[in-house]
């Protein structure tokens, strides 16, 4: 049986233990790539499916030039160059993946001589264990690698590998975390207007004309909804908490407008889809025509985006973010309470979705699919655009998509694309299924190819100042997520034992002659050995 897509049991698994007179529990075991594709069964045979995933290997070179930036005129431009690269590069982009892998080869070596060809693939020595070659060697692995091309099981454990991505993973989680317990005050400041705005359509919905028989339906679906889905951060929003049991319109409303701390920013979104979709089940009739067009395209161009079946892992959990259970723990949150269950869920699939397929092949993880609650606050957020309201739109989509990683239902590839694809939508929405399609194919997916990269986030605050200081929460976070890989990744003791090489000064570039009756580069016609 093909495990799940994401499980990786016994791959990166971190035993703890409770030391004596000590309540902190120490990792003993490390993450280990080789590890990752042993435990999934890989034959021996596979031969050139067993590459490192590329952004474990960016993340590693990331990590060394860091370690010596503070001595290092040349490691501090490459990271710089490096952090771009994480944010703005897909990892299939191999021009400029093997370009930057170049420049650490050529670190390493304390060579800088511009004049040395661009390409050097085909005169890289395979005896040559610099950690650029061996990193560039893997992620010619990956280029080689086409899933498509082997059998069901080993597709599956190629798919399985790449969603994996542990430092992925980790750098969305760290990215929300911040924006959670750290929000800007225009992003508190934009759900407070969008719970308002909400609370009022609501109280129109079910106003006056309606029954008291029906106002109480709702309430008390409403409540039953929020009981069957408690979160972890409830503690820390005492409104929402509150509508577990027994409540009254008055209480709705403090909820979707008392904001003033991130847990409770994150709350509004959650509410608004609570309600309205608490009100599709009482009387459909009342849905207002955003929420109608809001149920389309979720029929028509998200569900069809997401891949097989989702098993919902039923652990109960006080964390956030979107880490696997086989990947070492993050840092804890103060005073969470538990959910009833991990909302990071794993696909079961053999061949994903070509949406989802192209989001790992790049270099993103895969959670839930598509997010549908992102399309139903985007479609609220385009209503009160209509109706000419005044709302910061990426301070109101920032803390949608925060929400919605803590949570660990999302990650951030499966948020940021349906909130801009709703943005491009035609103000007269296509008549037809077929149009609505062709329209949304040609912003998200299969027309459009794959367009997320992480720096999309910094583009999202509308207010002065506002991307800087995004910016800001980018590196940040890039940087707990190597603090990450040196405390849980065996191949920081490697890095460790290359900087006195590095530190010794120049050594002789490990190249071999260039191929009979070639050009220097010789990329064209030398098949790379990489096995």
């Amino acid at each position: 049986m093909t495990p799940p897509l994401g499980y990786a049991p016994g791959v990166s698994v971190t035993h703890e233990q409770e030391q004596p007179g000590s309540s902190r529990s120490t990792s003993l075991a490390k993450y280990d790539w080789k590890a990752l594709w042993e435990s999934q069964g890989a034959s021996p045979g596979f031969g050139a499916g067993r590459f490192m995933p590329p952004r474990d290997g960016v993340a590693q070179a990331l990590s060394l030039v860091r370690d010596m930036s503070g001595e290092h005129t040349g490691a501090r431009e490459l990271y710089k160059e490096g952090r771009k690269l994480w944010f703005s590069v897909n990892m299939t982009d191999h021009d400029r993946i093997l370009e930057y892998l170049q420049k650490l080869w050529r670190f390493e070596y304390s060579q800088f001589d511009n004049s040395v060809e661009r390409d050097l693939r085909a005169r890289y020595n395979p005896a040559d264990e610099s950690i650029a070659n061996q990193l560039i060697r893997e992620y010619l692995k990956f280029i080689g690698t086409d899933p498509g091309q082997v059998n069901g099981e080993q597709e599956a454990l190629i798919w399985r590998v790449l969603n994996s991505n542990i430092y992925g993973r980790k750098f969305d989680s760290e990215v929300c975390r911040e924006l959670v317990e750290k929000p800007f005050p225009e992003m508190m400041e934009a759900t407070r207007q969008l719970g308002a705005e909400a609370f009022r359509e609501l109280s129109e919905l079910l106003g006056a004309q309606r029954s008291t028989e029906e106002k109480t339906k709702f309430l008390t679906e409403l409540s039953r909804l929020i009981r069957n889905d408690v979160r972890p951060w409830f503690t820390r929003a005492p409104h929402v908490a509150g509508l577990i049991d027994d409540f009254d319109m008055h209480a709705l409303e403090q909820a979707l407008t008392n904001v003033s701390n991130g847990f409770e920013m994150i709350s509004v979104p959650y509410l608004i889809v609570k309600c309205y979709n608490t009100i599709a089940m009482v009387d459909s009739q009342l849905l207002p025509q955003w929420f109608r067009d809001a149920t389309a395209n979720y029929t028509f161009n998200i569900v069809p985006k997401r891949s097989g079946a989702r098993v919902n892992d039923p652990t109960p959990t006080s964390e956030y973010g979107i880490r696997l259970p086989a990947h070492p723990k993050y840092k804890k949150v103060e005073q969470l309470g538990q959910g009833a269950v991990n909302y990071t869920v794993k696909h079961s699939f053999v061949q994903p979705h070509q949406y989802n397929a192209a989001a790992l092949r790049t270099g993103y993880p895969v959670v839930c699919g598509l997010s549908g609650s992102t399309n139903i606050v985007a479609f609220f957020i385009r209503s009160l655009k209509s109706r000419a309201a005044t709302i910061s739109e990426g301070a109101a989509i920032l803390s949608v998509v925060a929400g919605l990683n803590f949570d660990g239902g999302h990650s951030l590839n499966e948020t940021i694309p349906v909130y801009h694809a709703t943005t491009k939508l035609p103000s007269k929405l296509p008549g037809d299924e077929r149009q609505w399609r062709q329209w949304w194919n040609s912003h998200v997916g299969d027309d459009a190819g794959y367009r997320f990269s992480y720096d999309q986030l910094a583009s999202l605050p509308d207010w002065t100042g506002g991307q800087k200081s995004m910016h800001r929460v980018l590196k940040r976070a890039l940087s707990d997520t190597l603090d990450y890989f040196k405390s849980n990744d065996v191949l920081d003791s490697r890095n460790q034992d290359e900087i006195p090489r590095i530190r010794s000064g120049p050594r002789p570039l490990p190249l071999r002659a260039a191929p009979p009756d070639s050009d220097a580069s010789g990329s064209e016609d030398y098949e790379y050995d990489y096995d």
